[in-house]
């Protein structure tokens, strides 16, 4: 949070790493909350949240520019979770 502007205003790509297990349903409710948490933030910054692999995350700006390196990855969505194992 601390970084917020700076990251409003610069619209950096961020890797991140942030744990949850390999089936999300099935996580304990602490670990849900956490990982929500962190992903919502992100996203609230107008990102776009791909798993690089398990626990790597890579988090894109919403603007047409990164699509060709967006295709690269498998967009996070929490509904038909897959983090690549």
């Amino acid at each position: 949070k601390g970084a917020r502007k700076t990251i409003l205003r610069n619209k950096p790509i961020i890797i991140f790493e942030c744990w949850i297990g390999k089936d999300y349903l099935q996580s304990p409710a602490w670990e849900k909350d956490n990982f929500d948490r962190v992903i919502d933030l992100i996203e609230s910054y107008g990102y776009e949240i791909y798993v690089i692999y398990a626990n790597d995350f890579i988090a894109f700006p919403k603007e047409d520019k990164w699509l060709e390196y967006k295709k690269r990855f498998k967009k996070l969505d929490r509904n038909a979770f897959d983090l690549g194992l």
